[in-house]
Parts: C-alpha cells; structure tokens; sequence
C-alpha cells in the first residue's frame, strides 16, 4: 500500500525533509573532521579537550559552531564557569577564536548588533600551525615562577631545612670538585673500547613551532597595515591575529576600512576633549565592535584621497572639462584651489584640451550603441555617483528626432592618455536597462 505524500502539503514537508537531512550530512562530514582535528591534538589540559571535541560536534561546513555555553556543559559534565574559562583559553592558545552574535525579530544570527545578544561563533583555525598551539598550551600550564610573599616564604623553608650543610640557592647540596670514581679527570681524553675518540657535539634542538606552516602574506599585510591604523598600540598581537586568520578576506577588508572609521571618531574625541578609552584591538574585532565604522571608514579613506589643485592648472581644467562631458556639477573653488576627491589619471588628464563644441560627435544610440556603452561605462568610474543617463540628449525634428550623447570625441581616451584613431579592440556591452535609459523617447 502506497503511504508516501499524497497532498501538496505533504510534498512540501518531504522536501523539506529531504533538504534537512542533505544539510545534517554536509555538516555531519565537517563535524567528523573537527571531531579528528582536536581529537588529534596534545594540549595537557583535559577539560579544555573534552570542551574542544564537544563543540566539535556542532560544526557546520564552515569551520563554525554556535552552541551556548548551557549545552557543552550538559553534553561534558563541566560547570558552566569553567566552560567559559576553558574557551578563553583555547582562544589564547590559537585553537579557536571566538565572535560574538547577536539574534534579530526574525530569528537570524547576526555580528552587527541586532537583536537581543545569543550564544557566541566558535570558528575553528584548522589551517593554524598545530605544532604552534600546542607549544602555546605546554606554556600556558608551565607553573609560574615565584614572587613577592611566596618566594620569601620558599627561601625560608630551604634555609630551614638546611641542617647545618651548605646548601645552594636551589635548597641542594653543591656539586663536588672531583670527579666521580668513572668519570675521567678534567682536561683529558675519554676511552671508549680503546679508542681516543673526542665526545660528539650535540646539535642545538630545532626550533619550536613545527617550521613548515607556510606564511599567508595576504594576513601578513592585513595584520600590518591594522597596527598601523588602529588608534593604541596592540597589547595582544596572537589572538588579533589568530581572530583575523578565522576571518575571510572580505570580513578583513571590511575590518581594515572600519579601523580607519575608529581611529578618526577616537582623534576626534580628544580634538573636542573628550576622550575615550581604546578598546583592546583583538576584542574590538571578536566582539563586532567594528561594524558601526564601517561607513565612516569608508569617508575617511576617500577624505585620504583628497587632492588640492589649483584652479589654473591643467589638472582643475581637466576635472572641470569631465564634468562637462558628464553633465555632472563642476567643483567649488576655494581660496583659488579644487578639493579633488582623488588625483587624475592619465586618461582623465586627457579632457585638459577639448575640441570645440562645434565638432563635438553626436553619438546615436541605436546606432552606435558600441561607443556610447563605452563612454557610459568611462563617466560612471570616473564621476562616481552620478547618473550617466543624464548625458542623453535628443536632436533632430519630427520624425528625424534620434536620442544619443554629446561628446568630445567618437571613444574615450585610452588609458595612458592618448586617443583612439580605430576604436578601442574590444567595446563594453550594455545592459538592457541602460539600452532602455538612453533609447526611450521624451
């Protein structure tokens, strides 16, 4: 008897069901490789392993996992509290970095801050040196060196258990100067089987860290130029980078564009006398702290391309030629001065000499369609924001009335400056929706 779907409902619930058991595979086949990854790993600390291989249990293909911190210590036994210790501290090692999240009214996770704050993304640093981590976990459980009461206490108990014999400053007894009854006297020669045979250096032990992990110069460059952005300098330069070798390249951009954002907002507080306390960078990037500068960072890296050129020189003519061919608003002056967004190219340059308007062409877009898509696609990159539609234009009468562009000349400069006597060798094509812009009549 047939006791599949029969309804159209019972189709859409099959296929959900179907879509949910295709996603617990794929994330199945990512959690058996977390699961091998930190099983695989010698870290000296068996809580924090047994929380490393819990959470490895709920890692997408990703390399993420989100459980809350109620969940792994159901699943290990492990009170809550030293959950949350163990997490820090296999983030100080470089085995995870932790980003926190956030739950918006419609039930999506997200870092900007949205919502109502959720349990926090665990993201696994499978590409990270393991030989690295595990050196950072045998230093971090290495016992720390006595100080200030303690250590006066320590010497006290050495000096009274000395017993009236010398002791040194390790509370043992000092080394005699003669030698033990088969070890040969100072200065000479050791037999071996009747061989004179001097004793074999010991080479110095490799260094630490394994050696082979291959540099990723892209981060490199990123971890370089954020230090070098970010307002205070960086008291936690592992995990920053360990936070930002868990991020995609995109993520990082993005960081790097804020950082810039965060750094004015901190130079403008001090300029008003109000100055704020400078997050520490590694928790400025985990906790998402950097969402909110992202536009800011953005104005402050086109105001860092900001160029100041005479009104008279050839640059200004140039610029102020370009808006005229674009039909954009020339630029103020200013003190005798042009505040460019950014300096010229050499293709820009080339608008510092027009031909008279007499001779300007007169490109209809039906018919070469080629040239005006280039010239659309050049003032849309040059004069960024403005609407290249605005350079239609029609002419002729009656049914002679054709709708184009007037420009300088038939293609627009080459890139290095000089003009095209054949058009360029390869035109743009142009979307319908521009087709449709400067083809429509008024």
């Amino acid at each position: 008897m047939w006791t599949g779907p029969t309804r159209p409902t019972d189709y859409r619930n099959a296929a959900v069901m179907i879509a949910n058991q295709e996603r617990r595979r794929r994330r199945r086949v990512a959690s058996d490789e977390a699961h091998a990854w930190a099983r695989n790993l010698s870290l000296g600390n068996p809580y924090a392993k047994a929380i490393l291989q819990a959470v490895a249990y709920y890692v997408d293909e990703n390399g993420a996992a989100y459980p809350g911190v109620a969940t792994i210590s159901c699943d290990t036994d492990i009170s809550e509290e030293t959950v949350v210790k163990r997490l820090r501290w296999l983030e100080s090692i470089g085995a995870i970095a932790l980003f926190k999240c956030w739950c918006d009214e419609n039930g999506r996770r997200n870092h900007e801050g949205r919502g109502k704050p959720t349990s926090s993304e665990i993201r696994f640093l499978f590409d990270a040196d393991v030989d690295a981590i595990e050196a950072a976990a045998r230093e971090a459980i290495e016992p720390k060196a006595l100080r200030g009461a303690a250590l006066a206490a320590h010497q006290v108990n050495i000096a009274s258990t000395r017993h009236g014999r010398e002791l040194d400053d390790d509370g043992q007894p000092p080394a005699s100067p003669l030698p033990a009854p088969c070890q040969p006297p100072p200065g000479t020669v050791s037999h071996i089987e009747g061989n004179l045979e001097p004793e074999e250096e010991i080479p110095p032990n490799p260094p630490s860290g394994g050696g082979s992990a291959s540099v990723d110069q892209e981060l490199e460059a990123d971890i370089t130029e954020f230090a070098r952005t970010y307002p205070s300098p960086i008291t936690n330069l592992p995990r920053l980078r360990n936070v930002l070798t868990a991020m995609t390249s995109v993520e990082r951009r993005k960081v790097l564009t804020a950082v810039k954002g965060y750094a004015d907002h901190i130079a403008e507080c001090e300029r008003r006398k109000k100055p704020r306390t400078v997050k520490d960078a590694d928790r400025w990037v985990a906790a998402g702290m950097w969402q909110g500068y992202v536009l800011s960072g953005e104005k402050a890296e086109i105001e860092g391309q900001r160029v100041r050129v005479p009104i008279e020189s050839e640059d200004a003519r140039a610029w102020a030629n370009l808006c005229r061919v674009g039909k954009a608003p020339e630029p103020l002056g200013m003190g005798g001065f042009y505040n460019l967004r950014r300096a010229l190219t050499a293709q820009e340059r080339a608008f510092a000499e027009l031909p008279l308007a007499s001779e300007w062409k007169f490109l209809v877009t039906n018919e070469e369609l080629a040239a005006v898509t280039a010239w659309s696609e050049f003032i849309a990159g040059a004069l960024s924001g403005v609407n290249r539609s605005v350079m239609a234009c029609e002419r002729g009468i009656g049914s002679e009335r054709k709708r184009g562009i007037l420009v300088p000349w038939k293609w627009p400069p080459r890139k290095d400056g000089k003009l095209y006597t054949h058009g360029p060798p390869t035109a743009p094509e142009m979307s319908e929706e521009d087709i449709r812009e400067f083809s429509k009549n008024t």
